[in-house]
């Protein structure tokens, strides 16, 4: 078994926890980074290839540049140590939450004016790093918040949303079920969450950074359907080794109701909106789905 497939068994996740319980943390950490060199080494790897490719083309460097090189090592191992800060806050519980970050004074605002005005909220983020702590911190302010997530298709997803389940997230598989609580929760002035940058061969073409990328719109057809508007959020870590959920923008979906291809107009209103942030720390986003496929080899 290799270390990727390691790490994404149902093995992987409890080994990682049983690292932040045995040894100190400066340790745990070093050991995270020497595992993340482990598998940037693994060349030809779907996951390393795809960060490559991802890393590549967000740069606009060729992915055999050496800056390319330094990325992927850098991704994964920024990966590998906020594994252990998520692993870390099982044992801490809500009380070490706002050690580990905090939630923008304005995102938090702009999501309680929605609730008081009993209206819904639809939250687009992307997979920058720190998304997880959002959701947990999102979860222990005891919003009425339904959280969409692809189906548990690894091992390890179903240790991690065991995680985000216990710190309150009501997180559910993407699918038609799921789909209509959601309509239900935003007609509720609930808020919905979930992440808006991971391709999918049953997506629409849209354009981020300046390539044509499949990408799902469902979060765009919710917000339409029910008059609810689209907070795009970005995470990230700070220098200081605190993670931050900052707000992005505020996008209203009425205007986009009698617009003829308004889904896909939506939704590439807010990739915009996450193309513009990642920009400012790709290294810092943890997409390990090619979003591009790679280009053929001369």
């Amino acid at each position: 078994m290799s270390l990727i497939s390691f790490a994404n068994s149902r093995w992987g996740p409890p080994a990682g926890i049983s690292l932040v319980r045995l040894l100190p943390a400066a340790l745990a950490s070093k050991l995270a980074s020497s595992l993340a060199d482990r598998v940037a080494a693994q060349v030809g790897s779907p996951l390393v290839e795809a960060v490559r490719t991802n890393q590549a083309v967000v740069r606009e460097l060729p992915r055999e540049h050496p800056e390319v090189d330094r990325a992927v090592r850098t991704v994964l191992r920024t990966m590998a140590k906020s594994y252990l800060v998520l692993f870390r806050l099982m044992r801490s519980g809500h009380a070490g939450l706002s050690k580990a970050g905090e939630l923008d004074a304005d995102l938090i605002a702009a999501a309680t004016e929605n609730l008081e005005a009993g209206r819904g909220l639809m939250y687009a983020g992307a997979h920058t790093v720190g998304l997880d702590l959002l959701l947990l911190l999102i979860g222990g302010l005891g919003y009425p918040i339904q959280a969409l997530a692809y189906p548990e298709s690894e091992a390890s997803y179903a240790v991690t949303n065991r995680i985000r389940r216990s710190f309150g997230v009501d997180l559910s598989p993407t699918d038609f079920s799921s789909l209509r609580q959601a309509i239900k929760h935003l007609r509720g002035g609930g808020i919905v969450v979930t992440a808006v940058d991971r391709p999918d061969p049953r997506g629409e073409l849209l354009e981020f950074f300046g390539r044509p990328a499949r990408l799902l719109v469902g979060h765009a057809r919710l917000a339409i359907r029910t008059g609810a508007p689209i907070m795009v959020g970005g995470t990230y870590q700070e220098e200081s080794g605190r993670y931050r959920a900052v707000l992005l923008d505020m996008l209203e979906s009425r205007p986009y109701q009698e617009h003829p291809t308004g889904e896909v107009a939506l939704a590439q209103a807010v990739m915009r909106v996450h193309e513009r942030f990642i920009r400012q720390r790709p290294d810092q986003w943890m997409m390990f789905y090619p979003v591009w496929p790679a280009p053929a080899k001369e």
